[in-house]
Order: C-alpha cells, then sequence, then structure tokens
C-alpha cells in the first residue's frame, strides 16, 4: 500500500507525503517500543516488533531505490509491453528481429536525450502501447483437480447429464457421494479439534518454530489446488448458471470443497503449534494430509463412473450473475 501511495500520479501532494513522514516516525518509534520490551524480557513480542522494523526499512530502502531508477524501469516496462505486442501481432516475424528493432526506437531515444520523467509524451508517441479492449469480456480457462466433489460438479451440468444419458437420481446419486464424504472430513476434523484438546500454543524453542512454518507451509501448499477449485468450481456456477441442471447445488460443492480446506488447514496449525517435537509436527501433517485427500482417494477407489473421464477445465465467458 506504501509503494502504491509513493508512485501513484499524486506524490507530490502534501498528503502524500505527510503519510510518509508519518510511516517513518511510527517506525521510529517502534524501536523504542522493541528497546523496553527486551529490558522487560520478552521473548515473544520483542522478536515480532523487531522483524516488523526491519522490513519496514527494508521496504523505505526499496522504495528509495525504486525512486532513482523509476525512468528505467517505466523503460524496462514498456519494451516488454511493446515485444509482446508485435509478437502477437506479427507471427511471421523472429524474436530476435522484434528485439532489434524495439533496440533501434530506444537508442533513438536516447541519442535525442529523452527522459521518461520528462518527455514521457514523446516516449509513448515512439512506442505506442495498444491495450487491450476492456469492454469485451475475455474467456477465463480455470482447471479443477479431480475429486468427488468435482465428479459431482460435472454430474450436475446438462451438456454431462445429455451425453452420458444420466437420470436424475444418478446425478444427485455422486451428489449424495460428495455429502457423504464432506461429512466423513467434518466428523475427523471435529474429533481432532475437540478430543485433541486443539487450541493454539507456541512453545520457545527456535528449531522447533522452523519446523512449524515448513510444516505449515507444506500443508498450505496442499490445500492450495483443492482451495483453487472451490474457489473456481463457485465461480463458474455464477458465471454460467445456465449449464446446470441444478445450479444451486453445483455452488454448493464449491462451497464444500473450499470449506473442508480452510477447517482443515486450520485445525491443522493449530494442533501443529502443540506439538513438542519434529517428528510429532510431521507425523501431524501426514495425518491432516490424509484427511484433506480424502475425496481425491475416494473418487480412484471408484471404477465404474463415466463422469470421471469428464473432470478438466471449465471456461467462464462471461461475467456473473
Amino acid at each position: 500500500m506504501i509503494r502504491q501511495l509513493y508512485f501513484n500520479s499524486k506524490f507530490d501532494s502534501v498528503y502524500t507525503k505527510s503519510a510518509l513522514v508519518l510511516c517513518v516516525l511510527i517506525n521510529i518509534m517502534l524501536i523504542l517500543r522493541y528497546r523496553e520490551l527486551k529490558t522487560h524480557g520478552s521473548s515473544w513480542w520483542a522478536p515480532i516488533v523487531l522483524n516488523d522494523i526491519i522490513l519496514y526499512f527494508l521496504l523505505f530502502a526499496q522504495m528509495g531505490q525504486e525512486y532513482l531508477t523509476w525512468g528505467n524501469r517505466q523503460m524496462k516496462w514498456r519494451e516488454d509491453l511493446l515485444f509482446e505486442q508485435k509478437f502477437r501481432d506479427n507471427t511471421d516475424d523472429s524474436e530476435r528481429n522484434i528485439h532489434a528493432n524495439i533496440q533501434t526506437i530506444i537508442e533513438k531515444i536516447e541519442e535525442d536525450g529523452l527522459d521518461f520523467d520528462k518527455d514521457a509524451d514523446q516516449i509513448n508517441e515512439r512506442m505506442t502501447i495498444i491495450g487491450p479492449d476492456e469492454s469485451v469480456k475475455r474467456a477465463k480457462t480455470m482447471k479443477l483437480s479431480a475429486n468427488i466433489y468435482t465428479a459431482a460438479y460435472y454430474a450436475m451440468m446438462k451438456s454431462n447429464k445429455k451425453e452420458l444419458k444420466m437420470t436424475e437420481s444418478e446425478q444427485f446419486e455422486v451428489f449424495f457421494k460428495a455429502l457423504l464424504i464432506f461429512m466423513v472430513q467434518m466428523f475427523f476434523c471435529f474429533c481432532c479439534w475437540f478430543y485433541g484438546n486443539v487450541k493454539w500454543q507456541v512453545f520457545n524453542n527456535v528449531c522447533l518454530q522452523l519446523a512449524l512454518i515448513f510444516a505449515t507451509l507444506l500443508i498450505h501448499l496442499g490445500c492450495i489446488p483443492g482451495t483453487k477449485t472451490g474457489l473456481y468450481m463457485m465461480k463458474f456456477a455464477l458465471c454460467h448458471p445456465e449449464k446446470f441442471s441444478h445450479p444451486e447445488v453445483a455452488f454448493l460443492l464449491g462451497v464444500m470443497q473450499l470449506s473442508a480446506m480452510w477447517i482443515a488447514e486450520v485445525i491443522n496449525m493449530m494442533k501443529a503449534t502443540q506439538r513438542k517435537t519434529a517428528q510429532e509436527l510431521i507425523t501431524s501433517y501426514i495425518g491432516f494430509k490424509t484427511i484433506i485427500d480424502v475425496p481425491t482417494i475416494y473418487l480412484g477407489s471408484i471404477n465404474n463412473m463415466a463422469i470421471k473421464g469428464k473432470i478438466g477445465a471449465v471456461t467462464a465467458t462471461k461475467p456473473r450473475k
């Protein structure tokens, strides 16, 4: 946010400069707060405050470096955009020739002594960029991972129902299977939370905290495909409800997919903070990864399901209803 505020077109305004000065003053006061925490022997909040101080000063340093090289950065960005445009429009021309033509234009600009900060209009005329037509909705292709939720999702599509000659009872049979797996996942999560006495708890151990960071990162990376799939399912159901025989059920399947990922990941993080050894952390990660993969494992165990071959990607061509 600070960088966007710093480099926007109204940087010379008094309000922008005041906000930047205020941020610097707050960061300096954080140094005094850090010294006070260290004096009182704080082992938890002191490192957090120190981390914020370092990050802010690194941000200020980066802002200063970008301010000094802002013209060159804008020129480089425009060069990349011009190359993409020419490469897209002139498919018969080679990349080397396109780069050579762009470099000739840049050398001519440098010979004329034009500066991007002062002579932006003249540079833009020589390096004209034609932007995309924003009035036309561009198609967005979204890849869905294969599991029982997406199988039920595709079963609700009218085209698949017609092609596979599925009855409405067969559609809802797949949906009820997905609902069963969702209940199983929620049951496992409830057992871990309720009977495992899950709560946030942090031990002052550097090695253990490093293991916690990497274990949490692994479970997060494992949840990303499922989370994106749930979001894509909801988005496509909102953009193209006419493609589903029951669009409300299709949207609900996306909510179930997304909810299962979020709940399992949060409980895993809470439970991981209670672990006292790195071995327990890794074992916990493997267990929760299994809970997350239950829909995929269940779909793989079903052989005679024709809808499995239809799972892939969906393409949204218009905004939501």
